[in-house]
């Protein structure tokens, strides 16, 4: 009954983590957007308003240029959330997932994210929050100028790569030394643990 209430305790622990962890991620996302709507408020003003005696650059070249920055801002808090913190929030999910296969009398909350996320989990669905704004800024780019239009379209791709060569959890639980973990994450049979419940 102890080993029981430590394995309740430890489950509860993760839980904390998780919410530590999604609540950065949360404040990232929010700083992402006052840059997103910071660098269409400058661009709006550069093709609109500003003043063309004062600046040293056409406004459409300046425009570009701040979707070039917008992108590069973007693309340092996509690192912050996707590469840092979005995979120590996967590393306690993971976890979870782990006691969730093992103790069967554990509630299969993350078992049934991940079959409510189509056994995908969420991570693609999140970096389209990052990866939609920044090709409009680079189509944006492209528009006023397109070398910096290409350089702007760059980083996006490279990011969307980076994120595709990201390690997968049958990849990870390895280390658990526990090959039939392994391969249930492999073949994603995710129900089997509902079926203990």
């Amino acid at each position: 009954e102890s080993d029981k209430q430590d394995v309740q305790k430890k489950y509860q622990d993760i839980r904390e983590y998780e919410h530590h962890f999604n609540n950065i991620e949360l404040e990232i996302r929010k700083l992402a957007s006052v840059w997103l709507l910071a660098a269409l408020g400058a661009i709006a003003y550069l093709v609109k308003g500003a003043d063309t005696s004062t600046l040293l650059m056409k406004p459409g070249q300046l425009a570009a240029l701040v979707c070039l920055m917008g992108n590069l801002g973007l693309l340092v808090l996509w690192i912050l959330d996707q590469m840092v913190y979005h995979r120590l929030l996967n590393a306690v999910f993971l976890l979870g997932l782990r006691m969730e296969y093992k103790f069967k009398y554990l509630p299969p909350v993350r078992t049934l994210m991940m079959l409510y996320s189509l056994k995908r989990g969420m991570a693609g669905y999140l970096r389209l929050y990052f990866f939609i704004p920044m090709f409009v800024l680079a189509s944006i780019a492209l528009y006023f100028s397109p070398w910096k239009g290409i350089a702007c379209a760059v980083i996006p791709l490279l990011a969307y790569w980076k994120s595709e060569k990201m390690e997968s959890y049958e990849e990870i639980a390895v280390g658990f030394d526990d090959p039939v973990f392994v391969r249930y994450l492999a073949e994603k049979k995710y129900e089997s643990t509902l079926s203990g419940h």
